[in-house]
């Protein structure tokens, strides 16, 4: 020990720190700077844990005291309102032994320590099968509530009860809601916008979703009725003034909204039919609504435009109801459905042409609802016509004559014509400022078609030309005003085409009514010219007809008999002279029998009264013409049958009488009656496969140019006009009592799976 202690006295410092790994004196500082660490950890542990204590004390006694109040309050009632103090002692006595003990913290318990959830009840997984088995009481179990976040699963037996509460007369306004927001749960589990998007209520299985469908359709406009007070017979026009409106204001807005979006991602026809049909009786509820009535409007002239046929009328009356409640929207409506109806006459086929007609013959009955509004539109697009005709025959370009000769332009030339001529025949004395405004636009009119005829008057225009005559002459008959139409006819028969042999064969006939334009090739072949001559039979035998009673008749028929009787002896065709010959006689039949009973009038002739009633008197249906231009009337008709053209009588237009039978909703939610087929599944509408693939869609059309077109015409939105060579027409900013019966129960609806939506 001695040596050892001198050598290490004998070390110098130097050394000795030298002897020392550095790596010892680190972990030295370290243990040294960390004892005041650990300190400071300690005393704030401290502090924490009697700030805790005290803020626990001062728990306890606020909570006491609360108790001490809550304990008084509760002894006082006794004398104060002893009937409650008694009631509660019967039927709530844990209220009167209230206390807080449950709500004190346990200081034993690890602060550390998580709250655990425990499920109220047992856990059931859903499944399309549970729907059809028989359902236990769910008294126990709160109205049958799921652990799917809360919600309520829709069952069979839920919408039994919500349908006998729709039902019966006296309505509880919770089932309407109830109803309402399962039905928009039911759009909510098909979308495919947002799945994750869920309603109030859970939907699952399609027996559910049509069950909810099928409660809305056929019961819920009845117990709004019934809840309301409203007559089963009147509508909803009045709705606002009802004194329970309030309660259901809101959820009708949100049922709507959902009706919109329901028809805008329908495909299939069958179903379209019903949820029209529903739209249709509740129509009149959108007066309360004015801002969801634009897109609904909007949805429904797409429908009217471009869908079957069937569709198309139920959606017509739709909108008839919705613009007679509310004739604020009428403007724009009147707009927007030209506007379809322009775009979609573009081509004329033996399958469209019927569509095409019943789309002027329904906006022809709305632009005579309001007759003011109806001479605005009426003046601002005959003026677009007239600027396309008048550009036409001064520059004398390809382009503007394409503006001109095509099927949008015709279109309208007729839409117009019906509408004036509708006008001027109806017998109602009201608005008649309206009207003689509407009668003064019938001489531009009759003034275009003019200019259309004269523009090209070859015999390539021919189809064209009768189109413009056949305009003319219900104009003339529908407003008794002198229009002369014989000289056009006369032209076609005075042209060069007549006066050859044809030099071709065809073994199809020809005909007019879809065509505008006939090709070079086909001037030389005998179809032409049959079907030309036919044309100017049939058109002279109907102005005829409406001329055949006037005094005027003999003096009107002079210089055509003359035309008549010139192109026969030329002619080298027989069968052209003997038809026209057979026309000729009739005519001079007509003339003998006008001009013995015009010798025996003893009135002046200035006299206009008597002049119509006798001329009204001559009209008995049994003079040589009249007679003779019924038996035509029927020949025609058979050769549009063998032509396989439905739906058009004689005259070329569309017959309404095919579209009165109309699908009917008849149908029941039972608990015993056929809802179920074999597999257990529910039905309610119609299976539709086929339907699904035919929807029009006008999106990605492109036209003879090869420019796209976009179809979808909006009530907020003004579009131009293409017509049918790809040009565009200009439009200017500037720019009956019964609307049609539909039945409100009839043939079951069946089949609707969520795959059809």
């Amino acid at each position: 020990m001695k040596t050892k202690s001198k050598k290490f006295e004998e070390m110098s410092i130097d050394n000795f720190f030298d002897t020392i790994s550095s790596n010892q004196i680190e972990e030295d500082e370290e243990k040294v700077s960390e004892k005041p660490k650990i300190k400071k950890k300690h005393k704030e542990k401290k502090e924490i844990k009697s700030k805790t204590k005290k803020e626990l004390k001062l728990k306890k006694n606020k909570k006491k005291d609360d108790e001490k109040s809550l304990k008084k309050s509760l002894k006082k009632l006794d004398k104060t309102d002893p009937e409650l103090y008694k009631f509660l002692e019967k039927n709530d006595k844990q209220l009167l032994n209230f206390t807080m003990d449950n709500d004190e913290p346990d200081e034993e318990k690890n602060d550390e320590s998580e709250e655990v959830h425990v499920p109220l009840g047992s856990l059931e997984v859903a499944s399309d099968e549970s729907d059809y088995e028989p359902e236990k009481d769910s008294d126990d179990e709160g109205e049958s509530r799921t652990s799917h976040g809360g919600k309520r699963s829709v069952t069979l037996k839920m919408l039994r009860e919500w349908q006998a509460n729709l039902q019966s007369e006296d309505v509880n306004p919770e089932t309407i809601r109830n109803v309402i927001k399962a039905f928009n749960s039911a759009l909510l589990s098909i979308s495919a916008e947002d799945p994750n998007l869920s309603g109030e209520f859970k939907v699952e299985g399609a027996a559910i979703f049509n069950g909810i469908i099928q409660l809305c359709v056929l019961h819920l406009e009845s117990a709004i009725k019934c809840y309301l007070k409203i007559s089963s017979k009147a509508n909803f026009k009045d709705i606002r003034k009802c004194k329970r409106f309030s309660k259901l204001k809101h959820v009708l807005r949100s049922y709507l909204t959902d009706l919109t979006k329901l028809l805008e991602n329908v495909t299939s026809n069958n179903i379209l039919l019903v949820i029209l049909k529903h739209l249709h009786q509740i129509a009149t509820i959108f007066s309360a609504f004015s801002s969801i009535t634009k897109p609904v409007l909007k949805r429904l002239i797409h429908l009217w435009a471009t869908s079957e046929e069937s569709v198309r009328i139920i959606a017509f009356l739709c909108v008839l109801k919705i613009t007679r409640n509310q004739p604020e929207h009428l403007h724009q409506v009147l707009r927007t459905m030209y506007m379809q109806y322009v775009k979609n006459s573009k081509f004329v086929s033996p399958n469209s042409l019927p569509q095409i007609n019943f789309m002027r013959r329904s906006l022809t009955e709305l632009f005579l609802l309001d007759l003011n509004v109806a001479y605005h539109h009426a003046f601002l697009f005959i003026r677009q016509l007239a600027i396309h005709l008048r550009n036409a025959m001064i520059l004398q370009k390809k382009e503007h004559f394409q503006q001109v000769y095509n099927w949008q332009f015709i279109n309208s030339l007729k839409l117009w014509g019906d509408v004036l001529s509708n006008v001027s025949s109806s017998t109602s004395t009201k608005a008649s400022d309206s009207k003689a405004k509407l009668h003064a636009l019938i001489y531009p009119l009759v003034s275009i078609i003019n200019g259309v005829i004269r523009l090209k008057p070859s015999a390539q225009y021919f189809p064209l030309r009768f189109h413009c005559i056949n305009i003319l002459i219900n104009i003339s008959k529908a407003t008794n005003i002198y229009i002369p139409v014989l000289p056009y006819i006369i032209d076609v028969l005075n042209s060069n085409s007549f006066n050859q042999q044809h030099k071709k064969l065809a073994m199809k006939p020809l005909s007019f009514l879809c065509i505008l334009r006939i090709q070079k090739g086909q001037l030389d072949e005998n179809a032409f010219r049959d079907e030309a001559i036919e044309q100017v039979y049939g058109t002279s035998l109907q102005y005829l007809f409406n001329e055949c009673t006037s005094i005027a008749f003999p003096d009107l028929v002079v210089p055509f008999v003359m035309s008549l009787n010139a192109f026969i002896k030329k002619t080298r065709n027989p069968k052209y002279s003997q038809k026209l010959k057979k026309l000729v006689d009739k005519i001079m039949e007509q003339y003998k029998h006008i001009d013995d009973a015009r010798n025996k009038v003893s009135f002046s002739l200035n006299d206009m009264n008597y002049i119509k009633s006798w001329e009204i008197n001559q009209r008995t249906g049994k003079t040589p013409l009249e007679v003779f231009y019924a038996e035509w009337q029927k020949s025609c008709k058979q050769k549009i049958k063998s032509q396989k053209v439905d739906n058009i009588d004689a005259d070329g237009d569309e017959k309404i009488d095919d579209y009165e039978k109309l699908p009917k909703l008849k149908s029941k939610l039972s608990k015993k009656e056929g809802n179920k087929t074999e597999d257990g599944k529910v039905v309610l509408f119609p299976s539709d496969d086929e339907d699904d693939d035919d929807e029009i869609n006008f999106d990605n059309d492109v036209d003879n140019s090869g420019e796209e077109e976009d179809d979808d015409v909006s009530l907020d939105e003004e579009e131009e006009v293409t017509n049918g060579r790809g040009e565009k027409m200009d439009t200017d900013d500037e720019s009956s009592s019964d609307e049609g019966s539909i039945e409100d129960k009839g043939d079951i609806v069946e089949d609707l799976s969520i795959d059809k939506w």
